[in-house]
């Protein structure tokens, strides 16, 4: 149930394996209304694309779908920009309208003969009578399994509810979000450098632009929702460009019709679910933001639903007859629960601290150790981001990592000579043994 990206791509997947597989989705058809669908963008990085090579489209996408990112443009409230690469390396992101890619898919998947009913409103699951209730009608899922990629909103996590066992947690942030677009110039070009995500931060409210392979970008405000720097406070048109006049004026000068976009484009709220089991014995299963819901501040919340369909069909695989979605779910939910942590600590970081003056210490310091120590030392980032780590691991890491930066950092003498690059011998060997 769900024709979004986790559950097109773990369908055509299952196909591959000899499946019988059939979609249900609430929405028409999205590629019949080019207006329809969501804006917003997303960034992929490796553990995504490790799932679309599964199905052969990695290549395609990076090449016709996606604009690289290498690093973050920051930009500062005296308009100045300072751009951090994500790594030492040449590792990036990229950023990808989730329509164009979710489109894709659904073709991807007519093209393999799966079948997707449109227009067809999930309403919930009757465990004891293996009946899957839609708006219209029902289907009789006996001797049948039932994957939920319902999305953050999941009906069939409800219908879970009711069962003796079920945990259930939701964490409403007291923020919400809004999207604008600054369009492409009269050149069809990019008005801020094409390989970068851009930030604004701003204390405790943010800004961030991600490029379209057309030109333009699509900005993301992160704020409040009530308050004095908040949604409420911006309701029209003129409070919100006093706003952006005086927190943003660079991009403001960039986007076009912005009273209409104010007007016109909703403000979300943010909000983390999570639950445990992720399923009834060999009947139901959720995936992706169903099971796991995470703001959106680490790039993660489609690379973590798209790995989830890499590492079930690895279940799968592997063949634990008596429950493979309990050994699934099992084994993966202890990462899952990492990367909704990470997401909500990294909010913090791009919001206040990309400005903060011991963060960015803290950053040059690693950059040098990463220098120096480039085969073992990995920064957290790069763990969650470039690599298939587990999330939990990688969250271990980081912890780790930033002991012995503050360890470091107690030792001022040895901080300045590595930020001077005036390390002696003696230098590096108290250096080797802080962070080896």
């Amino acid at each position: 149930v769900g024709a979004g990206p986790v559950g097109l791509s773990v369908s055509m997947l299952l196909l591959k394996k000899g499946h019988s597989v059939k979609i249900y989705d609430k929405r028409n058809d999205p590629r019949l209304n080019s207006e329809s669908g969501r804006s917003i963008n997303i960034a992929l990085s490796n553990r995504g694309f490790k799932t679309l090579a599964l199905l052969g489209l990695e290549e395609m996408i990076k090449s016709n779908y996606a604009v690289s990112m290498p690093g973050r443009a920051v930009h500062d409230a005296s308009n100045e920009t300072n751009f951090q690469p994500y790594s030492d390396g040449n590792e990036c992101i990229y950023s990808v309208s989730r329509a164009d890619l979710n489109n894709l898919l659904l073709d991807e998947a007519e093209k393999s003969g799966i079948e997707i009913v449109f227009n067809s409103k999930c309403l919930g699951f009757n465990f004891s009578m293996d009946l899957l209730f839609f708006e219209k009608f029902e289907v009789s899922t006996k001797g049948k399994s039932i994957l939920a990629c319902d999305g953050a909103f999941s009906p069939l996590r409800k219908s879970l509810k009711v069962l003796k066992g079920f945990n259930h947690k939701e964490t409403k942030l007291d923020y919400g979000y809004q999207e604008f677009t600054i369009p492409a110039d009269e050149n069809a070009g990019w008005q801020l450098e094409k390989h970068a995500l851009h930030i604004w931060p701003r204390k405790d409210f943010m800004l961030i632009a991600l490029p379209n392979t057309d030109g333009s970008f699509t900005c993301t405000l992160f704020l409040r929702l009530n308050g004095e720097h908040s949604f409420e406070r911006i309701k029209n048109g003129n409070s919100a460009t006093i706003f952006f006049l005086q927190y943003f004026p660079d991009a403001y000068q960039l986007m076009k019709d912005f009273d209409l976009q104010t007007e016109n484009n909703p403000v979300s709220a943010l909000f983390m679910e999570t639950c445990s089991p992720w399923n009834l014995d060999n009947k139901l299963l959720l995936l992706g933001d169903a099971a796991h819901a995470i703001v959106p501040f680490y790039g993660q919340g489609l690379n973590a639903g798209l790995e989830d369909v890499r590492l079930f069909m690895e279940a799968v695989e592997e063949g634990v007859v008596e429950n493979t979605f309990f050994y699934f779910q099992k084994k993966r939910k202890p990462d899952t629960d990492a990367i909704g942590e990470l997401a909500l600590h990294n909010f913090i970081e791009m919001r206040d601290l990309v400005t903060d003056e011991l963060f960015l210490i803290k950053k040059k310091v690693e950059h040098r150790i990463k220098e120096l120590y480039p085969a073992s030392w990995k920064t957290l980032y790069e763990q969650v981001t470039f690599s298939n780590l587990p999330y939990s691991k990688a969250q271990t890491n980081g912890i780790e990592n930033d002991k012995i930066i503050s360890n470091l950092l107690e030792n001022s003498i040895l901080t300045d000579h590595l930020l001077n690059n005036t390390l002696t011998e003696q230098d590096m060997y108290l250096l080797s043994l802080i962070v080896l």
